[in-house]
């Protein structure tokens, strides 16, 4: 018996809306808040603990604060909360220290100069990483120290102990990272030699140094270092803190250094081959010192 059905459909079905229920910002929500009662229980807590969180910090930083142009009695007042009116008289002080306000226009090129050397570091796609590299840990240095110290090309001289607030700040930071580099890899280097004075000198450098807080260190720098030195005889403030900072920041730099150059034993790698062989991946290649391809 003939069949004259046609099984191929020979025009397309208009789209429909998906079921309700399915998509849409509260079908979101529900997957992701309430999926499960556990996830049910840890949204409502959570919700309880905003409510109870939020208000109060709202009251401290805008409901009840004293905004710029108000008075001490008025931050002094009982219930007010953030006293913005210091914040905001106080902000150059925070930013500067006690940098001269006619002369804040150094510190100001020292940080454009170094946000637009370092953005391009930070960014792995910029051109000229090796130019940037040079101008950022070479150059800029350098033009920021004459810059803030002056003295020279008719700048006013300013000495250290007038730099502070965030400027010293990113000084330390900056300088302590920086120098702590070089000095943090010849120590792992060293305790890792087979020379037995040279890997007791650096594990004794190094255990000294991570036994030691660092407030204890910029203690020692600051207030205790210039009692044994000869009278007459001082250090500038800021070069001891500098100093202080780098050998403590060395020392721990160090061990990271060190586990790095460990070798990677077979029991490390076999995570690794099962996730290979899960994927279907061919051999992996390790970049684990002191073994090859794996």
């Amino acid at each position: 018996m003939a069949m004259d059905h046609a099984y191929v459909r020979d025009n397309m079905v208009d789209a429909r809306q998906p079921p309700r229920g399915t998509d849409g910002p509260i079908a979101r929500l529900r997957r992701s808040l309430f999926a499960s009662p556990s996830d049910t229980l840890l949204t409502i807590l959570g919700m309880l603990f905003l409510l109870w969180a939020v208000p109060p910090i709202y009251n401290f930083l805008i409901g009840h604060a004293v905004m710029p142009g108000g008075t001490v009695e008025e931050c002094r007042a009982e219930g007010a909360g953030a006293c913005w009116a210091y914040i905001y008289a106080r902000f150059n002080f925070f930013i500067y220290g006690f940098y001269p306000i006619d002369q804040y226009w150094r510190p100001n090129i020292v940080f454009v100069l170094g946000a637009a050397l370092i953005v391009p570091l930070l960014i792995p796609s910029a051109p000229f990483k090796r130019i940037n590299a040079v101008l950022f840990f070479v150059v800029f240095p350098v033009v920021a120290f004459y810059l803030l110290n002056g003295g020279v090309f008719g700048m006013r001289h300013v000495p250290t102990e007038q730099w502070g607030g965030l400027l010293v700040t990113l000084i330390i930071s900056l300088v302590g990272i920086i120098c702590s580099i070089p000095i943090g890899i010849l120590l792992a280097l060293g305790r890792q030699s087979k020379l037995p004075i040279i890997k007791t000198l650096s594990v004794m450098f190094i255990e000294l140094w991570r036994a030691v807080p660092l407030i204890t260190v910029l203690f020692m720098a600051s207030i205790m270092l210039p009692l044994f030195m000869p009278t007459g005889t001082t250090v500038d403030k800021l070069l001891r803190a500098l100093v202080g900072v780098t050998l403590f920041s060395s020392a721990y730099l160090a061990e990271t250094v060190r586990g790095g150059c460990k070798p990677c034993h077979a029991a490390n790698m076999r995570p690794v081959h099962r996730l290979a062989r899960a994927t279907g991946n061919g051999p992996i290649s390790s970049s684990c010192p002191g073994r090859s391809s794996m």
